[in-house]
């Protein structure tokens, strides 16, 4: 059984128009079988433990690509920023990929392991 998404965008607005130029692409990412099991809830745990194990392989890709724009920013401000957004990663996402692999059965160190 799927379950219906709803977006509702400000008719002519920029996301009303990148939604019309990409309704394909659009469609068949929410209309995908991963999503569908995920919002139905039967998505089964190996999947989503792999798809996790990815998703953290990218989140360490990025804090990389931050912790660099904090060495590299030429003023105060963006080193801020960034550090900030350092600081969040540190604290509520990387702690979210710990609880939720480690549900799943997997871990960070076995994700960010894998080729």
């Amino acid at each position: 059984m799927s379950t219906a998404t709803t977006i509702t965008t400000a008719p002519g607005g920029f996301a009303a128009q990148l939604r019309k130029r990409t309704s394909d692409t659009w469609d068949r990412a929410i209309g995908h079988r991963f999503v569908e099991e995920l919002f139905d809830g039967r998505i089964d745990d190996a999947v989503l433990a792999h798809y996790l194990e990815q998703d953290y392989r990218f989140f360490n890709a990025a804090l990389s690509l931050c912790a660099s724009c904090v060495v590299n920013a030429d003023r105060v401000e963006p080193k801020l920023r960034f550090s900030a957004q350092l600081g969040f990663f540190a604290s509520d996402e990387d702690g979210y990929f710990e609880r939720a692999l480690a549900a799943l059965g997997s871990s960070t160190e076995r994700a960010a392991e894998a080729p």
